[in-house]
C-alpha cells in the first residue's frame, strides 16, 4: 500500500495559488467522488466573541480523548475566528473564511489540555461502493495546518470500516505520520500549509473515520490548527505507472490540440528511463507528482524560478548557483520575505538589481551577521558582507544605534529619526534625550512617535520633563477644564442620555443641534460605530443622534440626517496672562476619540478671544479624520499659540457628514479633556520649539527665524506670531496669499474670509439680468485683459461670501454668469482678484 503525504492536494477543480508561498493543485475528473464532510472548513460554527468562551468542538465533529487527560478536558478543540489567538506563534487568521480548527484549549478555559487530544468525523462511502470493490480504489484527503511549536506534532489518521455505523473495522489504517511544521519553530503567526493524506481503499469499505490527533512534548497547550478539509474517492493507477489516473487525466485534459491524448502518454516512475515533461519545466511529471509541484505550470511557486532548477540546484539557464536545491512549492524557502528567483539573481521581488549579487535562497542570513537578506536590502546593506556599516556594529546613520538594535527595534538603519519625533533612535533606545543625557522615564519606541499615546510626541514630553511611557503625565501647566470627562451630571436612568442643549451638562453648552452624554448605548443604537464603553470614568459625550433610549430620529434635527452637531466650553487663562504676553507659548487640548465610520469626521478647534472675548484672529483644529479610522478609543492633541492678550480660549467640539445624503449617523464620541499651557523655546528665537519641529524648522537654531521658506513676503517669525504655515503661501487655501490677507485685514486661516480689493480700474456694469436658459448674466465694461476678476454674490449688503465666476476677460466688456441663481433676494459684486 501506498501512502503519500505530501504539502500540496490533488482536488477536483482548476489549479488556483491558495498564498504566495503554497501552491494547491486541484483536478477535474469525473471518476473522482468528493467526500461528504461535514463542516469541512468550521464556518458553521461562531465563535464566542472572547477566548475564554470561544466555541468547543465544531459541527459534525466529535471530541475524543486517551491519554493521559488533563484538566482541560471536553476543551482540547476549539473553533477560533481572526482576532481570537491565543500565543505569538498561532495563526492569525483563517486559512479561508473567518473559523478554523485549533487544539489550543486556551480559549476554552486556562487549564491544561488532554494528551493527546482527538477529534474525529465518520464519512460515510457506500454511495461509492462499486468502485470500492474494484479493489483499486484510493482515498486522498487534503487539508491546510498551521504549526510552528516544536512542543507538539499533528497527525491525521484514516481507518475504515466494512458498515456505514463505523463499528466493524476493515483493512489498514492510512497516517500522516508527525506533520511536519509550517515554519521555523518558535516564531509567529504560524503560516498555513498544504498537506495531504492519501492510499489505497480496502475493498468492501463502507465508511472511513477521518481522526485529528495532537500530542505534547511539553507545555500545557497544544499549538497545531486546521482547516479546509477535503478528499475524493479515486480511481487508481490504471496503466500501473506510479501516477494515480487523475494526476494523468488533468495533464491530457490540459491541451486537446496536443499529442497527449491517453494514459500511455504519460509515463510515471514505474516507466523509467522514459520520462515526459509536459510543462517543459526540467521535471518530469512523474518528479512533479513526488515534488508536489503543478505539472502545467513551469514555476508552481510563482517565485521567478522554474521547478526543474529549483530542485537540481540551478537557475532558469541550468548553470549552479551554488547554494543547492530550493523547495518549488514554496516561494521563499528560507522564509526572508525574498523570492527564490528574486536571490538567484540578485534582485528585490520587483526584479530591480540591488547590486550586492545573488543571495543564498535557504538562509536568511546569507552572511555571518544577524541581520536577514530582505531586511539588509531594504535599506541598502550588503546582505553579502558583515564587515563595517553592513554588519551588526555597524551604525551608517550616526544615530548611536548599531544595526543590530536597529533591526530589533524595526527602525530604518539608515534615518537617524525614523519615527519623526525629533528625538533620535538610538537616544530611544537608550532612554535619554539627543545629547545622550539620561531622562529618567526609561527607554521609548523609535518607531512610534508617541511613546504613550498621550497625544504628545516622546521629544516634547523629554524636552519638557514629562514622562513619554505615560498618559497620565502631561507636560506644562494644567488648565482647568470643567467636566472634560462628561462626569457630571450622572445619567439617570442608565442609557438614556443627557442632552446639551437642556444646560444641565456642566461647563458645556450646544451651539448647533445637540451632543449627548451617556455611560452606554442600548437598542437601535448599539451598533459597530459605537463604543461599548468610556474611555475614563463612566460617561461619554456623543454625536450619535440615537444616543438617548428612546432614539432620536434625524427629523428631529436641523439639517435632518446630514445634520451637524456642536458644543463648547469657555477655559479662563486669565490666571496665565503674564506667561501668555511673553509669547512664545504653547496652550495643548489633550482629548480621547472614537471614530470607526468613514462617513463621518469630528473636529476639535481653540479660537483665542480677549478680555472681551473678542476674537484676536487665531485658530486652529483637529480633525478625526486625520487618523484611520477604527473601533477604538484614540488620544490626540490639538496645539494652539495664544496670541498676547488672550484671556478665553474657546473650545468647540463638532461632528460632521463627510458624505452628504447617507443614511448614517454620527458615530463620533469624545472623552477626557484637558488642557495645559508649556513654553518651549531653547534657541530664543521667539518660535515655540514644538512649531518649530511640527513645521519641519530647527529648533536648536535661532536663524531660522529671519528666514522666509514659502512664496509670501511673511518670514518664518511673522508666520508662527499670525499662526500661518511656513511652508504654504496661502495657509487656508483661498488662493489670497497669506501676507496679502494679513496686509487687508482678512484671515489668512479662514478660507470663507477674503480680503476686500478695490479695482483700480473704473469698472461699469452695462447690463444685468436673466437671459432666455434662466441664467443670470451680468456685463462688465472698464477691464483689463491682463488681470483676473470675479462676480461675487450674497444675500445682504454686509457680505458676498460666494464666488460665482472668476476669469481673465476676453476683452475690456465681458459676461459674467450665475447658472444656480438664488430663488430669493440676491446681491452681487464684481471686484478685481489681487495679484499673490
Amino acid at each position: 500500500m501506498k501512502t503519500h503525504f505530501s504539502t500540496s492536494s490533488w482536488q477536483g477543480r482548476p489549479a488556483i495559488l491558495l498564498s504566495p508561498c503554497l501552491l494547491v493543485l486541484v483536478l477535474n475528473s469525473a471518476m473522482a467522488a468528493p467526500l461528504t464532510i461535514v463542516n469541512p472548513s468550521f464556518e458553521t460554527d461562531t465563535p464566542g466573541p472572547s477566548e475564554a468562551t470561544a466555541v468547543l468542538g465544531a459541527t459534525g465533529w466529535t471530541i475524543t480523548t486517551a491519554g493521559t487527560t488533563g484538566s482541560g478536558g471536553a476543551g482540547d478543540w476549539f473553533t477560533s475566528t481572526t482576532g481570537l489567538t491565543d500565543s505569538t506563534i498561532d495563526p492569525d487568521t483563517a486559512s479561508d473564511g473567518a473559523n478554523w480548527l485549533s487544539s489550543n484549549r486556551l480559549a476554552g478555559g486556562s487549564t491544561s489540555s488532554s494528551n493527546p487530544a482527538r477529534i474525529v468525523q465518520l464519512i460515510d462511502i457506500s454511495g461509492d461502493s462499486a468502485l470500492v470493490d474494484t479493489g483499486t480504489a484510493t482515498v486522498s484527503l487534503n487539508f491546510m495546518f498551521a504549526d510552528n511549536d516544536p512542543a507538539d506534532n499533528g497527525t491525521v489518521n484514516i481507518t475504515f470500516y466494512s458498515d456505514v455505523a463505523g463499528t466493524l473495522p476493515i483493512g489498514s489504517s492510512l497516517t500522516t505520520g508527525t506533520i511536519a511544521p509550517t515554519a521555523t519553530t518558535g516564531t509567529g503567526p504560524a503560516p498555513w500549509g498544504a498537506r495531504n493524506l492519501s492510499g489505497e481503499v480496502p475493498a468492501l469499505a463502507r465508511s472511513l473515520q477521518i481522526e485529528i490527533v495532537n500530542a505534547r512534548t511539553s507545555g500545557s497547550a497544544g499549538n497545531t490548527h486546521y482547516d479546509d478539509f477535503s478528499g475524493a474517492i479515486n480511481e487508481a493507477d490504471s496503466d500501473g505507472d506510479g501516477l494515480p489516473d487523475i494526476y494523468e487525466q488533468t495533464i491530457i485534459d490540459a491541451d486537446p490540440g496536443d499529442g497527449v491524448t491517453d494514459l500511455s502518454h504519460v509515463a510515471g516512475p514505474n516507466d523509467l528511463p522514459t520520462t515526459t515533461d509536459f510543462d517543459n519545466d526540467g521535471l518530469s511529471d512523474a518528479d512533479e507528482y513526488d515534488e508536489l509541484t503543478d505539472p502545467l505550470d513551469p514555476d508552481s511557486d510563482n517565485d521567478g524560478l522554474h521547478d526543474g532548477p529549483e530542485v537540481n540546484g540551478t537557475d532558469n539557464l541550468g548553470a549552479s548557483h551554488g547554494f543547492g536545491p530550493t523547495d518549488p512549492t514554496l516561494d521563499d524557502s528560507d522564509f526572508d520575505t525574498l523570492l527564490d528567483g528574486a536571490e538567484v539573481e540578485g534582485t528585490d521581488n520587483e526584479g530591480l538589481l540591488h547590486g550586492f549579487g545573488a543571495t543564498n535562497p535557504n538562509d536568511a542570513f546569507s552572511d555571518a551577521d544577524n541581520l536577514d537578506d530582505a531586511w539588509e536590502i531594504q535599506y541598502g546593506l550588503n546582505p553579502n558582507s558583515d564587515a563595517g556599516d553592513d554588519g551588526d556594529a555597524g551604525d551608517p546613520d550616526l544615530d548611536g544605534l548599531e544595526n543590530l538594535g536597529e533591526f530589533d527595534n524595526f527602525t530604518d538603519p539608515s534615518n537617524p529619526d525614523t519615527d519623526g519625533d525629533h528625538l533620535e533612535d538610538g537616544p530611544e533606545v537608550a532612554g535619554t534625550d539627543n545629547n545622550d543625557v539620561n531622562h529618567g522615564f526609561g527607554p521609548t519606541l523609535p518607531d512610534f512617535p508617541d511613546s504613550d499615546d498621550d497625544g504628545f510626541g516622546d521629544w516634547l514630553e523629554v524636552a519638557l520633563a514629562s514622562d513619554p511611557n505615560s498618559a497620565a503625565s502631561l507636560p506644562g501647566t494644567s488648565v482647568p477644564f470643567v467636566n472634560g470627562g462628561f462626569e457630571l451630571p450622572v445619567v439617570t436612568p442608565s442609557g438614556a442620555g443627557i442632552g446639551v442643549s437642556g444646560g444641565t451638562v456642566t461647563g458645556w453648552s450646544a451651539v448647533e443641534n445637540d451632543f449627548y452624554v451617556t455611560d452606554f448605548f442600548t437598542g437601535g443604537a448599539v451598533d459597530a460605530g459605537n463604543p461599548s464603553f468610556s474611555s475614563e470614568g463612566n460617561q461619554f459625550a456623543t454625536a450619535e443622534r440615537r444616543a438617548p433610549d428612546p432614539d432620536i430620529d434625524a427629523s428631529a434635527l436641523s439639517g435632518g440626517v446630514d445634520a451637524a452637531m456642536s458644543m463648547r466650553q469657555d477655559l479662563d487663562v486669565s490666571s496665565l496672562a503674564t506667561d501668555i504676553d511673553a509669547g512664545t507659548r504653547t496652550l495643548a487640548v489633550t482629548f480621547d476619540f472614537y471614530d470607526g465610520d468613514v462617513y463621518d469626521n469630528g473636529i476639535v478647534a481653540l479660537e483665542f478671544l480677549d478680555a472681551s472675548n473678542a476674537s484676536l484672529g487665531r485658530q486652529v483644529s483637529f480633525e478625526t479624520d486625520s487618523v484611520t479610522e477604527s473601533e477604538e478609543w484614540k488620544t490626540r492633541s490639538v496645539f494652539g499659540y495664544p496670541p498676547a492678550g488672550t484671556r478665553t480660549v474657546r473650545v468647540t467640539v463638532s461632528a460632521i457628514k463627510v458624505v452628504a445624503n447617507t443614511t448614517s449617523v454620527r458615530n463620533i464620541h469624545f472623552d477626557n479633556f484637558r488642557a495645559s499651557l508649556f513654553f518651549l523655546d531653547g534657541d530664543n528665537d521667539l518660535m515655540a520649539d514644538d512649531w518649530e519641529v511640527a513645521n519641519g524648522l530647527d529648533p536648536e537654531s535661532s536663524a531660522d527665524a529671519a528666514n522666509q521658506d514659502d512664496a509670501d513676503t511673511l518670514s518664518n517669525l511673522q508666520e508662527f506670531q499670525a499662526g500661518t504655515n511656513p511652508f504654504d503661501a496661502d495657509t487656508d487655501g483661498d488662493t489670497y496669499n497669506d501676507d496679502t490677507e494679513i496686509a487687508a485685514g482678512s484671515d489668512p486661516l479662514d478660507a470663507a474670509s477674503f480680503p476686500v480689493v478695490t479695482p483700480t480700474e473704473p469698472l461699469v456694469v452695462e447690463s444685468a439680468g436673466f437671459n432666455g436658459g434662466g441664467d443670470f448674466e451680468v456685463t462688465v465694461g472698464g477691464m483689463s485683459t491682463s488681470r483676473t476678476y470675479r462676480l461675487i454674490r450674497g444675500t445682504d449688503l454686509t457680505g458676498f461670501p460666494d464666488v460665482v465666476e472668476e476669469k481673465v476677460p476676453a476683452g475690456a466688456s465681458d459676461v459674467f454668469t450665475d447658472t444656480a441663481p438664488p430663488t430669493g433676494k440676491a446681491f452681487y459684486r464684481v471686484e478685481l482678484v489681487p495679484v499673490p
